[in-house]
């Protein structure tokens, strides 16, 4: 199984993350998304093998900064995914 950091790509300004569907639901992903729009640019894509979200801060911040915002959507799919019962 890879490992979270390999499943978080910092892109110059943009930061890409690559969600495994068997374990996060669409729905989770969109609402994540809504909460991260009030700091940032965001597209959440549902394709057939991965979800594929891409965050683009609306200030700027340094690399290791981005990568944090990767792993700060993460947690808080993982929360949403537990108030969805899931």
């Amino acid at each position: 199984m890879p490992k979270l950091a390999e499943k978080i790509k910092v892109n110059g300004n943009r930061v890409q993350l690559f969600i495994n569907p068997k374990f996060y639901d669409f729905e989770s992903v969109k609402k994540v998304k809504e909460e991260f729009e009030q700091v940032c640019h965001v597209v959440a894509a549902d394709e057939k093998s991965r979800i594929f979200v891409e965050m683009q801060p609306k200030k700027n911040l340094k690399p290791e900064e981005m990568e944090l915002l990767g792993y700060e959507f993460y947690n808080h799919l993982l929360n949403a995914v537990k108030e969805r019962g899931q």
